[in-house]
C-alpha cells in the first residue's frame, strides 16, 4: 500500500459508525472509494460545490 497526500478536495464518507478497529486504530468513519480499470482506488466525492456535511442519498 502507498501514502498518497490528501488534497483540498471534498469526498463522501459515511459517519456515525460503532467504532471499529482497523488496522490497530479506532475508526468511526468508512470513506466511499472504488477501482477505476488499472485497479487504482478512486475517492468518491460531489461533482459539483456542495455544503459540507450534506446528507448524501
Amino acid at each position: 500500500m502507498r501514502r498518497l497526500p490528501c488534497s483540498a478536495r471534498s469526498s463522501s464518507a459515511v459517519c456515525n459508525f460503532a467504532p471499529k478497529n482497523i488496522a490497530g486504530f479506532t475508526s468511526e468513519l468508512l470513506i466511499l472509494g472504488a477501482k477505476d480499470a488499472d485497479g487504482n482506488v478512486i475517492v468518491l466525492g460531489p461533482r459539483s460545490e456542495v455544503a459540507i456535511g450534506e446528507p448524501v442519498f
